[in-house]
């Protein structure tokens, strides 16, 4: 249990830390985040990979657990890029409360915001308010998986509702849950 509230100018409130190099090769950091239990507010920088400026957002791999868990967060994921591809994320949840004001999967990146990072998301149990992105990279083809939990979309008038994925090579699959 316990109370978290977070801020970061630059990395992830809680994960890796970030760059702000004006240098292409200067790649946000890798978050590595186990929750299981409490409250978390991340008021900025989101949970998991590293933000970049000119680089590649960080990476990150995040297990959130705990019925009593109790997640506000910008993003949970792969960092941003304000120039190039969003960070990649594993992302498990089997359980808690996660309100997500913009995005759960690949960290978003480019000008344009189109540059999406591949995901590979599994949920197995929760209450998850966010919508999911990711996006085909070289790392391997997208994976989503619900086999339990609840997914909602705060997010309107913008494409793929609760699950946007942009990969020929992806996989979907719910065996349970609702979306």
């Amino acid at each position: 249990g316990g109370v978290i509230v977070a801020s970061s100018e630059l990395g992830a409130d809680i994960g890796a830390g970030g760059t702000n190099s004006t240098d292409p090769k200067g790649y946000g950091g890798k978050g590595i985040v186990k929750i299981s239990g409490g409250t978390i507010t991340s008021n900025t920088g989101g949970i998991g990979g590293g933000r970049a400026n000119a680089g590649v957002g960080g990476d990150s791999e995040i297990t959130i657990s705990g019925e009593k868990t109790k997640i506000e967060a910008n993003s949970i994921g792969g960092g941003r890029s304000a120039k190039r591809t969003g960070g990649n994320v594993t992302l498990n949840v089997s359980g808690g409360e996660l309100n997500v004001a913009d995005f759960i999967g690949g960290g978003i990146g480019g000008a344009d915001k189109n540059l999406i990072g591949w995901a590979k998301v599994s949920i197995s149990g929760g209450e998850i308010s966010g919508r999911t992105v990711m996006r085909a990279s070289t790392s391997g083809g997208c994976e989503f998986n619900m086999t339990g939990g609840r997914l909602t979309s705060p997010i309107q008038n913008q494409p793929g509702g609760a699950v946007y994925m942009i990969d020929p090579k992806g996989v979907a699959t719910m065996s349970g849950g609702t979306i």
